[in-house]
């Protein structure tokens, strides 16, 4: 093999790269660590630092059990909610269908971690990817769509969906095993472009709290953008610690989206009733 570091030694395959965690890793990681020898286990970084890689590597896996576990627990808050939901968005059930598109999200990345044992070493091109950023974009689409848009938002996410395949369509056709920087250029746009759609609507919606926007929509974003920084500070420095960090930020992001949106609608019935109220005592009896 060419360009191989020194300290690249065979192995037996692993399902994680405990020692790699800990350490710095030499980049741009495509030119030193071949794809056959990640998915083999036979990238070894360091012969210690095995007790921090191995608490760093569970909390790397924490985070995105949590990640995954996350829209699921928030499915049945949300079908709990259906009928304050459906008083303040345009299709319920695409609010539901887009929790189900955060699982496959979740799914298709942490496979993909498993089969890299859990090495962020830039985007490959492969089908675990595909599925993770594909499901990312479309349920934030969905999110948005649900909560309700225009002719042109909706044109907006449609477009936002087509950038995966058009990503890794680049990638496939120049010969590249990894999505470079150019590439991943489009999938970053759709996924910037749906989360916007998605904080302008739920921006619309009212909140106990109409000072609560501005923390939630500031929490999204700040995670969010700290979550890319860390994923381009691993790519940069080769320290695979900020992985930690990109998976918390990013879990957090969502997180917050999901309690919004529960926010919102929780306090609808109160509202309702307020209403109610306030008529019986201006026109003096009940209303069935």
């Amino acid at each position: 093999m060419t360009n191989q570091p020194s300290h690249l030694t065979r192995w037996g395959g692993s399902f994680v790269a405990w020692d790699c965690l800990s350490v710095k890793m030499d980049v741009p990681f495509e030119r030193h660590y071949p794809i056959e020898d990640i998915l083999t286990g036979q990238v070894r970084c360091s012969a210690g630092a095995f007790a921090i890689g191995s608490a760093i590597a569970a909390l790397l896996i924490a985070a995105h059990i949590i990640f995954l576990l996350a829209p699921v627990a928030l499915t049945p808050l949300l079908l709990k909610a259906q009928p304050r939901l459906q008083l303040s968005v345009r299709s319920y059930p695409l609010v539901i269908v887009s929790m189900f598109a955060f699982v496959l999200a979740s799914v298709g990345e942490i496979a993909q971690h498993v089969f890299d044992n859990w090495l962020y070493i830039d985007s490959r091109v492969s089908t675990y990817n595909f599925v993770f950023y594909l499901m990312t974009i479309a349920s934030n689409a969905m999110l948005a769509a649900g909560l309700g848009t225009s002719q042109i938002e909706a044109g907006l996410a449609v477009v936002s969906c087509l950038a995966t395949p058009t990503s890794f369509l680049y990638a496939i056709l120049a010969g590249k095993p990894y999505l470079s920087t150019g590439a991943s250029i489009p999938i970053w746009i759709g996924m910037f472009v749906t989360t916007s759609l998605f904080l302008y609507r739920i921006w619309h919606l009212e909140v106990p709290h109409q000072s609560d926007k501005y923390v939630y929509s500031g929490v999204i974003l700040a995670t969010y953008a700290f979550g890319v920084f860390c994923a381009i500070q691993i790519l940069s420095t080769g320290y695979q610690a900020w992985h930690l960090l990109t998976a918390s930020s990013f879990c957090t992001g969502f997180v917050t989206q999901g309690i919004w949106l529960l926010n919102v609608n929780t306090h609808l019935p109160n509202q309702v009733s307020e209403v109610n109220g306030n008529c019986k005592q201006v026109h003096g009896k009940k209303f069935s």
